[in-house]
């Protein structure tokens, strides 16, 4: 594909969307994006087999929710190709992203980083391409309370863009999945 041709790959209706970093982050935006109807499949090492056992839960004071079942994984290549991928993961653990995330990259994939400190974005584009990098910044009070399972206390905004350009349908897709999301 061409540069043109790939800022042209859209979302569409955010089909399968995968969540790399379990935590407080990745498991209270990746679970609101399940409750509302989302196919979210979570890439999880300790909490996995609390969260197959129980669900994901987050209390909340818009509301306390659990997922259950939960589509967790061990293994990436268990979920495969997905049309979001949200990196969640700590940025001190960037070494072992590209594996985590290499399996679930197809051709149209978009990846939208969540992540804490600089330079993800660049550092996300110099492994699977800069159109494929969506940035983000939360501004959001959670903490991971228990296996699986999160405080969210306030706010919830997630500020989001395009790493290689402007804003455009797949951007304004993902937003309106976030804010449909609560």
């Amino acid at each position: 594909m061409d540069s043109a041709e790939r800022t042209a790959v859209g979302i569409g209706s955010l089909g399968r969307l995968a969540v790399v970093g379990a935590g407080a982050v990745g498991l209270y935006y990746g679970g609101n994006l399940a409750r509302s109807g989302i196919e979210v499949h979570f890439l999880m090492r300790g909490d996995y087999a609390h969260a197959v056992a129980h669900g994901i839960a987050v209390e909340s004071p818009r509301g306390n929710f659990e997922i259950f079942p939960a589509r967790c994984h061990r293994d990436a290549a268990a979920i495969g190709v997905c049309d979001l991928v949200i990196v969640a993961a700590k940025a001190t653990a960037n070494a072992a992203v590209p594996g985590l995330v290499g399996p679930l990259v197809g051709e149209g994939t978009a990846i939208l980083t969540l992540q804490n400190g600089l330079g993800n974005e660049e550092w996300l584009a110099g492994h699977f391409g800069a159109w494929r990098v969506m940035g983000g910044a939360c501004f959001v009070c959670l903490n991971r309370v228990g296996p699986a399972r999160v405080a969210h206390y306030d706010h919830g905004l997630v500020a989001l863009g395009e790493f290689s350009g402007p804003a455009g349908e797949r951007t304004r897709a993902v937003a309106a999945a976030f804010r449909g999301s609560g």
